[in-house]
C-alpha cells in the first residue's frame, strides 16, 4: 500500500523535472526515466484516487479521450491580420489611420514574429481554465481543451480575482522537435508529415489526448480576447501582463519610425 507522504515526494520530484524540461531546457533525467516516475504516480492515483488534485502533472500532462468535438463560440471575433509588404504600404496604413482619426498620432508599434502554428483562444474563469479553443471560422471554433492540457508548460490557473480572461495565441512545435519526429518515423519505416503546422493542428483535433501528449507542442501568448478588470494602453503591456502571468510570449520590440519596423 503507498504511503502519502512517498506520492507528495514523488509528485514534487515530477514537477521538479518537468519545470527543468520545459522551462531550462535543461533536463536532468532522460524520457525512459522519466516516463518510469510518471508511470508510478499514475499507479499510485489508481490505487488512491482521492488524492488527485486537479493541479497534478497527471491531470496537467496526461488527457483524456473524447466521442467528438463540441463547438465554441469566441466572445469577440478572432480576425486575420491584413499584410503589408513593403514600407510603402506601412506607410499608407498609417496615413489611412490618421485621416480616419483627423488628426496626426504619435505612433509605436510592437513588432513581433509571426508563429506558424495552430492559433487557440483559452478562457479562463474565476482563475481557471475552463475552454481551449481553435480559432476556426474566427467566430466559431472547437473545443480541443482535453488535447491542450497535455501542454505541459501552459498556465492551468491564473489569479483567481479575475472573473474571465481570454488568452489568445499559437500552439506549436520547434522544427528541431519537429525534425526528431519524423527522423524516428523514417526510422520505423512510418510515412513522416508534411510540416509542422499540419502536425499541430492534427495534434490539438485527436480524440485522444494521449497521442497529443506524446508530441512536445508549446504555446505561445500574443494577445488577449476578453479581459474583466484590467486595461492597458499599448500592446506591450498586455504582452508584459501575459508573461507575468506565466506564458511565453514572442521576441518582440518597439518601434517608432518606419525605418526601425
Amino acid at each position: 500500500m503507498s504511503k502519502r507522504s512517498d506520492y507528495d515526494k514523488l509528485r514534487k520530484e515530477i514537477e521538479h523535472h518537468n519545470r527543468l524540461y520545459y522551462d531550462q531546457a535543461q533536463p536532468e533525467v532522460s524520457d525512459a526515466e522519466y516516463d518510469r516516475l510518471y508511470d508510478r504516480l499514475v499507479a499510485m492515483e489508481k490505487e488512491h484516487p482521492d488524492w488527485v488534485a486537479p493541479d497534478s502533472p497527471t491531470q496537467t500532462v496526461g488527457g483524456h479521450a473524447i466521442d467528438k468535438f463540441e463547438k465554441a463560440e469566441h466572445r469577440l471575433p478572432m480576425l486575420s491580420l491584413e499584410k503589408a509588404y513593403s514600407k510603402d504600404d506601412l506607410a499608407a496604413w498609417i496615413a489611412s489611420m490618421e485621416r480616419d482619426l483627423g488628426r496626426s498620432v504619435e505612433w509605436s508599434f510592437t513588432v513581433e514574429p509571426k508563429v506558424d502554428g495552430d492559433s487557440l483562444e483559452l478562457v479562463y474563469e474565476k482563475g481557471k481554465l475552463t475552454l481551449a479553443a481553435t480559432r476556426g471560422d474566427g467566430r466559431i471554433g472547437e473545443n480541443v481543451t482535453h488535447t491542450v492540457k497535455t501542454i505541459r508548460k501552459l498556465p492551468l490557473t491564473l489569479d483567481e480575482k479575475l472573473e474571465l480572461a481570454e488568452i489568445r495565441g499559437e500552439a506549436y512545435l520547434n522544427l528541431a522537435d519537429f525534425r526528431e519526429i519524423n527522423r524516428k518515423l523514417a526510422e520505423e519505416g512510418e510515412e513522416p508529415f508534411v510540416n509542422a503546422r499540419n502536425l499541430v493542428s492534427g495534434s490539438l483535433k485527436q480524440k485522444d489526448a494521449k497521442v497529443t501528449k506524446s508530441r512536445p507542442l508549446r504555446f505561445v501568448a500574443y494577445g488577449l480576447g476578453t479581459l474583466t478588470g484590467r486595461k492597458f494602453a499599448t500592446h506591450e503591456e498586455v504582452l508584459a501582463w501575459v508573461q507575468s502571468a506565466g506564458f511565453d510570449v514572442p521576441d518582440f520590440e518597439v518601434c517608432r519610425t518606419l525605418d526601425e519596423i
